[in-house]
């Protein structure tokens, strides 16, 4: 009887350990194209910005520029690994600015549209602002 049952066991291991490897490639092809994984349980943060995915023994980390429904080609950065990686975002310079009454965190390329408008609606033509 103990015989069958380590026999069950070690087939259903083997039959997890295979199952992960073809979702683990499935998915890093498909994260390498800038696709969502498939194969995976979607877990979105408190604050919306860092989306998770758990597979079969990896993970998929997504820090998303606007929203979770964004589309997925609109991460910031993703990385791939085992369930025990830990991924932060690096740190950017940022710098706010208050503009009609509103703070603005300027910290990226994909802002110059932002510093192009206030430039251009700005009210002081001829006098130095702070």
């Amino acid at each position: 009887m103990k015989k069958k049952i380590c026999i069950g066991i070690g087939i259903f291991l083997i039959l997890f350990i295979i199952g992960g490897i073809i979702t683990n490639y499935a998915d890093g092809g498909r994260v390498e194209t800038g696709h969502e994984p498939k194969y995976c349980i979607k877990v979105v943060s408190n604050d919306g910005n860092k989306v998770t995915y758990w597979g079969l023994g990896y993970k998929v980390i997504r820090y998303i520029g606007v929203s979770p429904n964004e589309p997925y080609e609109n991460n910031i950065g993703v990385k791939m690994g085992s369930w025990f990686m830990k991924y932060e975002l690096p740190k950017s310079n940022t710098v706010e600015i208050e503009y009609e009454g509103q703070t603005i965190n300027v910290a990226d390329i994909k802002d110059i549209g932002t510093i192009k408008n206030i430039l251009l609606n700005s009210k002081y033509d001829s006098e130095i602002c702070k």
